[in-house]
């Protein structure tokens, strides 16, 4: 019966590079999703989780970008990118929070942000951080 070990399994494409892959796809998809959800937004029980605001979206796309961009230039590239997309995201949570009202005009939303889409952001920032804490004992694990 063959065989694979995770040497040759991630030997040339990487623990982090494939998660840098995930992560940007996950980001870009997040970007259409509030693209789609025009001026009304979507609503999941009552609250708003996903609403079309150009800057918000700009920041999703961008982000989501680099993440795959990273993928192109090595795992110490993809673990610092993705850390620093996860910071961003936290900042992104502070400052939504922090200043809702000014924050929202900011970024393009009609009205303030919407609490949801913080939590969506927070979300995001901790599943992009462990994402990229845990792929640099992922890529030793599979040596």
């Amino acid at each position: 019966m063959a065989r694979v070990s995770g040497g040759t399994t991630y030997g040339r494409v990487g623990v982090s590079r494939t998660w840098a892959v995930v992560v940007g796809v996950g980001l870009l998809l997040l970007a259409a999703a509030d693209a789609v959800g025009g001026s009304k937004g979507i609503k999941v029980t009552g609250h708003t989780v996903f609403m079309s605001a150009t800057g918000l979206v700009a920041i999703y796309a961008a982000l989501g970008i680099a993440a795959l961009v990273s993928a192109l230039f090595g795992e110490v590239a993809v673990k610092l990118v993705l850390r620093a997309i996860g910071v961003a995201l936290v900042a992104l949570v502070g400052v939504g929070i922090a200043a809702r009202a000014s924050m929202g005009q900011a970024l393009g939303f009609p009205t303030k942000i919407p609490m949801a889409i913080n939590l969506v952001n927070l979300f995001a920032a901790v599943a992009v951080l462990a994402i990229s804490f845990a792929a640099a004992r992922l890529t030793y694990a599979a040596d």
